[in-house]
């Protein structure tokens, strides 16, 4: 959803003529880009006719796991990069690449870092996606958790999976398909009792500060 971060970071960039920005296009439709009804993300019926897009299919961890080794390529290529903005699930995404970036270069300074600095706007919680065999996880099924009601109250709500004029846009859209992968995905926990929902192979969980600690070791803004 660059388009929104373009539009919003206009009198920001202005401010700061000797930056460089460079911007990231998602590439799945946005299920929520409903013009005629407005976004319930932006709250406004006048905003860009065209499509939205997300970084990633949220549903799918294979989908989110290929983005943040997309992005970090991208950066590898591009970069360095001083700091980064992001807004909503895109600044989920950076917080996600900096866990990583964390987790896996644990002796880097801070300004070695894969960025020096980020501005968070209306930030998504960061998750963590990783396989199944990687992980150690307690036996069972947890039934009705926390996550399966976010999950089902953001997706399965009536807005999100009425077929509206979003077909025209985007015909590959099925909102009874989304019902069945949601449907798919089941809850368990790690070793640390971290809910996580599954699909078998891969699993996708919340970045729990309380449990995880501290995994951001640079300057950031939240707004």
């Amino acid at each position: 959803m660059d388009c929104v971060l373009i539009k919003g970071s206009a009198s920001l960039r202005t401010d700061l003529p000797d930056f460089e920005f460079e911007f990231i296009q998602g590439a799945i439709p946005h299920t929520e880009a409903y013009i005629e009804l407005g976004n319930w993300s932006l709250f406004t019926t006048s905003f860009s006719q065209l499509p939205l897009y997300n970084y990633f299919n949220p549903l799918s961890p294979q989908s989110i796991l290929r983005t943040e080794e997309e992005v970090v390529k991208l950066i590898q290529h591009e970069g360095p990069f001083d700091g980064a903005i992001g807004y909503s699930v895109g600044a989920g995404l950076i917080a996600q690449l900096m866990i990583r970036d964390f987790r896996e270069n644990p002796w880097k300074l801070p300004h070695e870092r894969i960025f020096r600095w980020a501005a968070f706007i209306n930030r998504a919680t960061p998750q963590e996606i990783f396989r199944l065999s990687d992980m150690e996880a307690r036996v069972g099924i947890v039934d009705d958790s926390a996550p399966e009601r976010e999950l089902k109250g953001i997706f399965l709500r009536p807005s999100n999976i009425r077929v509206r004029k979003e077909n025209e846009r985007h015909p590959g859209y099925d909102p009874e398909e989304l019902r069945r992968n949601i449907m798919a995905l089941e809850t368990t926990q790690l070793a640390d009792g971290i809910l996580f929902m599954t699909d078998g192979r891969m699993g996708g969980a919340r970045y729990e500060a309380a449990v995880q600690g501290r995994l951001i070791d640079i300057p950031t803004l939240h707004v």
